[in-house]
C-alpha cells in the first residue's frame, strides 16, 4: 500500500544490540533489519489491528512485539523474530484497544494498557493464560515493569500513577494523583516515573514509598499515603505536554518526549538532565533509547523516524518508513 499521505509513527523500538529498529504506522510494523541502511532493508508486517500502539524489542533481544487492536472489538499482541521479523504468534485480548506498556525483564511476558482499568500480563507462550489486574477507573494508558520483574507502574486517563506486584496482582500503592492524565511511566530499581498533559515529571523513591507495605496485602485501602512529600521527587517541569517515555535497557537514562519540538534525557539515579535535543518535528508521539542511552530513536505526528546522538543532539538518520504518494503539480 502506498499512502496518501505519511500516517504517523505513535510507536518506535530500537533492539537491545543496536542493529534492529521497528515503527508502528498505522496498522503495520516497518521492520529494519539494519539500523545503518533504513532507507534499502525494510520489511512492512501487517496486522488485524486498527491502528497499533506499541512496539517493542524484548530484553534478551529475541521477539519483538507489537500491540494495538480495533476499539470496541479486539485487542491484538503479536510478537516476531527479533532477527529477520517473522511472524510467531498472534492473540487477541479483550474487547478494545491495548495501549502501551513493556516486556518484563526476563522476555518472557509483555504487560500492556487495557481501556478498561486494567493491566494485562500477555505471556509469550501463547497456551499460558493472560492475566488482568485492574487497578484504574478508566484506560491504562502506560505499564512498566521493574526491573527484578516483581512490581509493575501503570499510569492512567484516571490521572493516578500506581505500583502493583505481578505474583499478586494487588495493588500497593496509589503513588500519586495528577492534575491531569497521566500518558507515560517508567520504573528503574530505585525510582517509578510518570509524566502526562500536566506537563510535569516525577520519580517516585520505592523505598520510601513502598515502606511498610505488604506484597501480598491490601495497598491503600489499608494504609493510606501519607508521605508523599518524601518519596515524590519533583523534576524540571516540561515545556509541553508529555506524550511517551522510555528508559534504556540498562535503566540508567530516561528519554522524555511529546507535544514539543524536543527531547530531555535524564539520568535516572541523579534525576538530572544530562542532555537535550531540539528542534525535532513535534508532536512527538513515540522514542525509544539503546542498550546504553547514547541514541535516541523519536516517531512523529508527521510520519518521520529520526535518530538522533544524544551526546550532541545531531541527527543521524530520518525518513518516513512506508511509501508516500508524490504530490501532484498544480496546473
Amino acid at each position: 500500500e502506498t499512502y496518501r499521505f505519511a500516517p504517523a509513527v505513535t510507536g518506535v523500538a530500537i533492539s537491545p544490540d543496536g542493529k534492529h529498529l521497528a515503527a508502528a504506522c498505522r496498522s503495520e510494523v516497518v521492520f529494519f533489519s539494519n539500523v545503518d541502511s533504513l532507507e534499502t532493508l525494510s520489511v512492512r508486517l501487517p496486522t488485524e489491528s486498527d491502528l497499533l500502539t506499541h512496539v517493542e524489542f524484548s530484553p534478551d533481544g529475541k521477539l519483538l512485539a507489537a500491540s494495538g487492536g480495533s476499539p470496541g472489538e479486539y485487542g491484538e499482541i503479536r510478537f516476531y523474530n527479533a532477527t529477520n521479523g517473522k511472524l510467531l504468534s498472534t492473540r487477541r485480548v479483550g474487547t478494545d484497544t491495548l495501549f502501551r506498556g513493556g516486556f518484563a525483564p526476563d522476555s518472557a511476558s509483555i504487560a500492556l494498557g487495557g481501556s478498561d482499568g486494567a493491566a494485562y500480563l500477555i505471556p509469550v507462550d501463547a497456551a499460558a493464560p493472560v492475566r488482568s489486574i485492574p487497578l484504574h477507573s478508566d484506560w491504562v494508558t502506560d505499564v512498566a515493569f521493574t526491573p527484578d520483574g516483581k512490581t509493575i507502574v501503570t499510569g492512567g486517563r484516571d490521572k493516578s500513577t500506581k505500583v502493583a506486584s505481578v505474583e499478586t496482582g494487588k495493588l500497593l500503592r496509589t503513588l500519586d494523583e495528577s492534575a491531569k492524565q497521566i500518558s507515560a511511566v517508567a520504573g528503574t530499581a530505585e525510582f517509578a516515573f510518570s509524566s502526562g498533559r500536566a506537563r510535569t515529571l516525577t520519580g517516585f523513591e520505592f523505598k520510601i514509598a513502598l515502606q511498610g507495605v505488604e506484597v501480598s496485602g491490601a495497598g491503600n485501602s489499608s494504609r493510606p499515603n501519607t508521605r508523599r512529600n518524601q518519596y515524590a521527587k519533583g523534576m524540571e517541569a516540561q515545556p509541553g505536554v508529555v506524550l511517551d517515555m522510555a528508559t534504556s535497557f540498562d535503566r540508567k537514562r530516561l528519554a522524555v518526549a511529546g507535544a514539543f519540538g524536543e527531547v530531555r534525557v535524564y539520568d535516572t539515579t541523579t534525576r538530572q538532565r544530562v542532555a537535550l535535543i531540539s528542534g525535532v518535528a513535534a508532536p512527538v508521539y513515540a522514542v525509544a533509547l539503546n542498550l546504553d542511552g547514547t541514541q535516541v530513536v523519536i516517531g512523529t505526528k508527521s510520519g518521520q523516524v529520526q535518530i538522533y546522538n544524544v551526546a550532541d543532539g545531531k541527527l543521524i538518520q530520518e525518513l518516513t518508513p512506508v511509501p508516500v504518494q508524490e504530490p501532484v503539480a498544480a496546473n
